[in-house]
């Protein structure tokens, strides 16, 4: 049974019953997803590997290098 249709069988008798039951439901899904997006992220955690690429020193192009020769 859909999260709006339940709330609103098990609270037949409460006042604006179709917009709390419309609330329940967007509070259901957004728990659905807040709960999966943490999986996702426990999983990418897990998965991915740590290791940072290093990268080399900057250096400057051969062109650009001052030679001893002071051409």
């Amino acid at each position: 049974m859909r999260p709006a249709a339940g709330y609103a069988s098990a609270h037949l008798k409460a006042a604006g019953l179709a917009s709390a039951a419309t609330i329940h439901g967007y509070t259901v899904a957004f728990e659905w997803a807040a709960a999966l997006f943490t999986i996702g992220l426990l999983v990418a955690l897990i998965i991915l590997p740590r290791n940072r690429i290093r990268r080399a020193p900057a250096t400057a192009p051969a062109e650009l290098a001052i030679s001893p020769q002071g051409a």
